[in-house]
């Protein structure tokens, strides 16, 4: 068997921030400034504290195992094997969501920019040969899926730095507004729910730990690194906005596009259209190379089909990579992604509320020392307090959603709970 080649620190750090860099840094400023103005940098230092909080209780969580599965494996060992089962088909089918929804954003860009794409058969025929691709990539072990994500990272920074030098240039600082009057609190909270969407993915390494080179200490340096970036690049990105767009930035759609546009033309329109594909393109490598790794660590547990823990020559978990693969293409073509997109933003409050909450049963467990100073519990007080608050200014068809995919699980866990335990049963009895 060929020996698994690890991913590196460097790589980890590349392929987090693909994770997490995504559409949302082109789109979010004019959003994000026509619900609270100009307050929105400060915001974004708000969020980027909440995120980092969170973060950190991942980190922890990730000192002390080594195993793939990231939050499925937290939950089991925390709270035991049916929380674990709720997380990780949780987590399995916001992975899946996700993949789908940006793979068909990543074609319906690809359409815009080059019109003949947009045929509908061609349109088909493309979606499924950007999954089958990804998932021919993942089959041949995480090597392949690292060059990638460097690849694509490099670009993504090499255009995003170019858009940042030029833009400080062009910047006018008088175009920021004062930031009085103070947004009302539920307008405050809408948008930081906002910034918060465009983290997303920042925990999703933890769960391919058993693909990284010396995970218990090269994990928690890679997603910290990878938050501290991202949080820099964000408030950067929206500054300039601000101070080049003025109050113009509330009403457009692609700011970043309409500022490359003033400075550079057509070409510099051109030129960040080609940026929204390849950031788009990484968050959806990154996608299709954590999402299968869900199931596998569900399936090495006997959660879920046992089959979904085989392994190839590669050290890849390839029939997780296969059924993930065919169900993303399902959902991708029928676009029933749009109305499953909902169900996410519940499961991602509860992920990382479990892992916030881990924290303490593993204190209490002796997995982990004691928080020895009062600010180590402090932190996972404040994420938890976070996570809250940003909940609960979700829209309340997106809780209702997400309550019904827990209810499902919970049916589905007692469906698989009878048929694991009727066999024994049967042979007692006999």
């Amino acid at each position: 068997m060929t020996k698994q080649k690890k991913i590196s620190l460097l790589s980890m750090i590349f392929l987090s921030l693909n994770g997490i860099l995504g559409v949302g840094l082109f789109l979010l400023p004019g959003q994000v400034a026509a619900i609270v103005g100009s307050w929105s940098l400060v915001l974004y230092g708000i969020v980027a504290l909440m995120v980092m909080a969170i973060g950190w209780c991942y980190v922890q969580c990730a000192r002390h195992f080594s195993q793939n599965g990231g939050v499925y494996l937290y939950a089991t060992e925390a709270f035991g094997r049916f929380v674990g089962f709720e997380v990780g088909i949780m987590r399995w089918s916001v992975g899946l969501i996700s993949w789908a929804s940006l793979t068909a954003a990543f074609i319906t860009s690809l359409g815009i920019l080059f019109p003949v794409l947009a045929e509908p058969y061609i349109k088909e025929s493309l979606i499924i040969g950007v999954i089958s691709c990804l998932c021919c990539m993942n089959i041949f072990g995480a090597a392949v899926i690292e060059r990638m994500s460097n690849l694509i990272t490099l670009l993504k920074v090499v255009l995003l730095v170019g858009f940042v030098l030029v833009g400080s240039i062009a910047m006018d600082v008088t175009e920021i507004p004062t930031l009085l009057p103070l947004p009302e609190v539920s307008t405050f909270g809408s948008a930081a729910l906002l910034i918060f969407y465009a983290f997303s993915g920042f925990e999703a390494l933890t769960i391919a730990a058993n693909d990284m080179e010396n995970p218990q200490r090269n994990l928690p340096l890679a997603i910290m690194t990878a938050i501290g970036a991202s949080s820099l690049l964000y408030f950067i990105v929206q500054l300039i906005c601000i101070a080049t767009l003025g109050d113009d930035l509330a009403t457009s759609h692609a700011p970043i596009a309409d500022i490359a546009y003033l400075m550079a033309g057509d070409m510099g329109k051109f030129l960040v259209s080609i940026a929204v594909l390849i950031s788009i393109g990484g968050v959806i490598v990154a996608s299709s190379f954590f999402t299968p790794r869900v199931v596998f660590a569900m399936g090495a547990s006997q959660q879920i089909l046992s089959g979904c823990a085989k392994q190839n020559r590669f050290a890849s978990p390839y029939v997780a990579c296969l059924i993930s693969s065919v169900i993303v293409c399902l959902i991708t073509l029928s676009a029933t992604f749009v109305q499953l997109i909902t169900i996410s933003v519940v499961c991602r409050f509860v992920q990382h509320s479990i892992t916030c909450l881990a924290l303490f049963a593993f204190e209490r467990k002796g997995i982990m020392r004691p928080f020895s100073h009062p600010w180590k519990k402090a932190i996972p007080i404040f994420a938890l307090a976070s996570i809250a608050w940003l909940a609960s200014h979700a829209e309340g068809y997106q809780l209702l959603c997400g309550a019904l995919a827990l209810g499902s699980g919970a049916v589905l866990y007692g469906v698989q709970q009878y048929y694991s335990t009727t066999p024994h049963k049967r042979g007692a009895v006999e």
